[in-house]
């Protein structure tokens, strides 16, 4: 399955990334190991949990769905952003 994949152009000077990459993958878990191939560094500033970052499928946080299990499927789009809080 194709997913497109938009990182936020905050995330993009810490990993040597475009902004928008294809990937094949069937969950979120699996798209963020898939993800790490093309996006040299990815994988240091995310996590199936969204730790450091937010991910959102379709325009839904994937911490209300089911973090890293989240399917995805071809055609999906999907957007890693900073995680903003409040202090």
């Amino acid at each position: 399955m194709s997913v497109r994949v938009m990182i936020s152009p905050a995330l993009r000077r810490f990993v040597d990334c475009e902004d928008e990459v294809e990937v094949r993958a069937g969950t979120i878990a699996s798209l963020l190991t898939e993800l790490d191939r093309h996006c040299s560094g990815i994988a240091k500033i995310s996590s199936a949990s969204g730790k450091s970052v937010n991910i959102y499928v379709n325009e839904k946080d994937v911490r209300t769905l089911m973090n890293g299990q989240t399917e995805v499927q071809d055609g999906d789009e999907v957007f890693i952003v900073p995680a903003i809080s409040e202090g």
